[in-house]
């Protein structure tokens, strides 16, 4: 059972009654849940993009087409999901 939900946009994250959060996101076949664990971290959308993290905070911010992200309290990260179809569409 979810203690609380916060909605950012399309995103729903969840905080479960074990402290992990979890992640809903609207696809294609409905809401697709994946657990906080699965997310990336900056350092890792770095590596996965080969940018450096000045330009990923960058992308970020951008105002025509911003790269996706949550901040989960102080931590930013990056759903593997919508990273690739945020490349795909660029």
């Amino acid at each position: 059972m979810a203690r609380t939900k916060r909605i950012y946009g399309e995103e729903t994250i969840t905080t479960r009654k074990d402290g992990r959060y979890q992640v809903s996101v609207p696809g294609a076949d409905g809401m697709k849940t994946a657990p906080a664990a699965h997310l990336l971290t900056v350092s890792q959308a770095c590596d996965f993009l080969q940018v450096s993290k000045a330009t990923l905070y960058r992308r970020m911010a951008d105002k025509k087409n911003p790269l996706p992200y949550h901040k989960i309290g102080k931590c930013t990260r990056i759903d593997p999901i919508q990273l690739q179809k945020w490349v795909a569409k660029k």
